[in-house]
């Protein structure tokens, strides 16, 4: 049976749901994570580590992807918010 490293069990596991729709946000026409990262108004270093690292981004992160990607904060977070009942 094969080992598994830690590192690779971290990378394959679920992202939580706000960032999916990020993901899928930026998979819209939105282009690379830099563009998509100047489109919103956030450093491109910055949404790389909420997207590899699983990070939740900040309040003012999911304002400024909300706003720019003309959704509503319910609309991005709604996953997240029924996944863990907040």
């Amino acid at each position: 049976m094969a080992r598994i490293s830690k590192r690779n069990n971290k990378e394959n596991a679920p992202k939580n749901a706000i960032i999916q729709k990020i993901v899928e946000l930026m998979g819209e026409g939105h282009g690379s994570l830099s563009r998509f990262a100047e489109k919103v108004g956030i450093n491109p270093s910055t949404l790389s580590k909420v997207i590899r690292k699983g990070r939740t981004p900040s309040v003012s992160m999911v304002v400024k992807i909300s706003r720019a990607c003309n959704i509503s904060i319910d609309e991005l977070c709604k996953d997240h918010i029924t996944k863990y009942g907040i």
